[in-house]
């Protein structure tokens, strides 16, 4: 499966208007911080379609649509990172070239 290549562009258009909604939380360490909690509720969501714990008995079957969220809001706040330190550019170029590599093998 391909992604297309606006997937990047898109999620710094959302990363960009988030900043431009909350310009107070733009500090690389709120930055850092929110991707350590979306990380966290990403490893709930995958907790939870796993079946283990008690997240089932809690909170009934699981539903990819908040696993996807999860995912999404990981990204979006791992490329806030990279805007943060202006290097968009370079881990759109570092991911052409795990790719390549990769394809290559």
């Amino acid at each position: 499966m391909h992604l297309d290549d606006k997937t990047f562009t898109n999620l710094l258009i959302i990363c960009q208007a988030l900043d431009a909604k909350f310009p107070h939380g733009a500090d690389i360490f709120q930055r850092v911080s929110r991707l350590c909690e979306e990380s966290g509720e990403l490893a709930s969501a995958v907790n939870h379609l796993e079946g283990m714990g008690v997240k089932r008995r809690k909170h009934g079957q699981p539903q990819y649509d908040n696993l996807i969220k999860e995912i999404q809001d990981v990204m979006r706040c791992a490329v806030g990172i990279a805007m943060h330190y202006g290097v968009e550019r370079e881990v759109v170029a570092a991911i052409s070239r795990s790719a390549e590599g990769v394809e290559r093998k």
